[in-house]
């Protein structure tokens, strides 16, 4: 990242930086891999580097990458044993967190044996046997969609915006079997199966369309569509909302429509909001013309794609923010809607399409 994102390179700063981390390589069911992230020589070269940089304390942050299949370690670490809850520690474990409602109350189980909440960040690779229903709809989607529908928070710390996506959350209807069959897409392109590490005979989809609806009072008959998918052409992430159209309609009568006003929040290629609305055109006829309002985040500024997240997430795991990470509540909320999808397909009662990338 410091190679690829800082066009004026300072090599002796760099130095500096990077003789403030240690990395410790090892898997999630070996022991020693836990000890040797402990050990006083593990620390000892790392906070001597930190007391000449002027930064103090004995902060460590572990990023965990957790594969689908956890296995329970035969004598797993201790808090106290292995020091796991001395110095101001941060877990960050990355996305999908388990594979299931069941794995990721197992996993949420064991690393709470392992680290308080307040340690554990979940976060956004394990793609094949993953799948995009669970790589990004489980967790991106459906944190945006939270975002969207949650009530107005009382205040924006932490714990208040954790508990409005958690509610958010809870308010969506788990789909019926039949409301699967008939209404969600699973797709896999073309070529899939010739990347190096993937399956011959791969079902894993690399695209999905789903939709959902709320039990929620004021969601109520709001129909959402979820959709992601990869090699489809330009990347593109955004949100978009369309009003419901008032009542009594006041289109011209040979309109032979409903025009709708949509609300388009886009996050890639360029963060920006636009507000698509209808009004009349200029002139004497009643006749109507789609006009728009922008919002755009960077005037000239060019973005380094991912950066300015990872810089973010990588703060607020340090500071100890826990806003943008999930809540144990809000993983088995968003479990609890994605298994009956996960299942069905897993059962083949959706149909795997292809798709030319």
């Amino acid at each position: 990242m410091l190679t690829a994102y800082q066009p004026k390179r300072n090599p002796k700063k760099e130095e500096q930086f990077l003789a403030m981390f240690r990395y410790v390589r090892g898997f999630f069911d070996n022991e020693g891999a836990y000890a040797d992230l402990v050990t006083p020589d593990h620390y000892e070269t790392v906070l001597t580097n930190i007391a000449r940089s002027g930064l103090a304390g004995k902060n460590a942050r572990d990023r965990g990458r957790t594969p689908l299949e956890v296995g329970r370690p035969g004598r797993p670490p201790s808090r106290e044993r292995d020091g796991l809850l001395t110095g101001w520690t941060r877990i960050i474990v990355e996305k999908p967190f388990g594979k299931d409602a069941d794995t990721a109350q197992h996993l949420d189980t064991l690393l709470g044996e392992l680290f308080a909440e307040e340690q554990i960040y979940r976060r956004g690779g394990f793609y094949d046997g993953v799948g995009a229903l669970r790589d990004v709809g489980q967790n991106h989607l459906l944190q945006m969609l939270a975002l969207v529908t949650m009530d107005r928070p009382y205040n924006f710390g932490s714990p208040a915006l954790r508990q409005r996506r958690v509610e958010a959350l809870n308010g969506l209807r788990v789909p019926t079997a039949r409301e699967i069959t008939d209404t969600s897409v699973r797709a896999q392109y073309e070529g899939y199966r010739a990347i190096r590490g993937v399956s011959p005979d791969s079902t894993t989809e690399t695209y999905f369309k789903i939709g959902a609806s709320f039990v929620s009072p004021r969601w109520r008959g709001v129909a959402v569509t979820m959709e992601s998918g990869k090699r489809m052409g330009t990347a593109q992430k955004e949100i978009e909302i369309t009003f419901r159209h008032p009542q009594p309609c006041l289109c011209p009568p040979d309109a032979g429509m409903h025009y709708r006003n949509r609300m388009v929040i886009s996050l890639e290629p360029e963060e920006r909001i636009v507000i698509h609305f209808w009004s009349k055109k200029p002139g004497f006829a009643y006749a109507l013309e789609e006009r728009t309002l922008a919002f755009v985040l960077r005037q000239s500024k060019k973005k380094s794609p991912y950066v300015e997240e990872y810089k973010k997430l990588l703060l607020d795991c340090i500071t100890g923010d826990q806003t943008l990470f999930v809540s144990t509540e809000e993983v088995k909320a968003m479990w609890r809607f994605i298994d009956p999808i996960s299942d069905a397909w897993r059962e083949n009662k959706v149909p795997l399409l292809s798709y030319a990338p």
